[in-house]
């Protein structure tokens, strides 16, 4: 059972604005990592909703948040394997780190619940 705090600490990571971007901002590969960051703030924030409301997680779910998005909190690690500075982008930069946070908060989360 994930402890209390540890699931109010989740909640207010995933009811934060600081997630919000405008994918028409941006164009070429910039547009194609944008679109990532928001299609893995999409799925990181399913994994917290579900761990809020206390419902299962799937092996599938646990093994994506298991993983940083992040390397060295500037490096945005893209699904074919290339690796993008998102660093000179305070914007998008803002936004992954945000989402990085709450994918490691369910990484905890999932590992306390594991754990008892």
């Amino acid at each position: 059972m994930v402890p209390a705090k540890v699931v109010e600490e989740l909640k207010q990571l995933y009811e934060s604005e600081e997630r919000a971007i405008d994918l028409h901002q941006y164009s070429g590969p910039l547009f194609d990592v944008v679109f990532e960051i928001i299609t893995a703030d999409a799925f990181v924030s399913g994994v917290a909703s579900k761990i809020v409301d206390r419902e299962a997680v799937t092996l599938e779910e646990a093994s994506v948040v298991n993983s940083p998005l992040l390397l060295d909190t500037r490096m945005w690690l893209c699904d074919d394997g290339r690796i993008f500075d998102i660093q000179p982008y305070p914007k998008i930069h803002r936004v992954a780190m945000h989402i990085e946070s709450l994918r490691a908060k369910c990484h905890e989360a999932l590992a306390l619940a594991n754990n008892s």
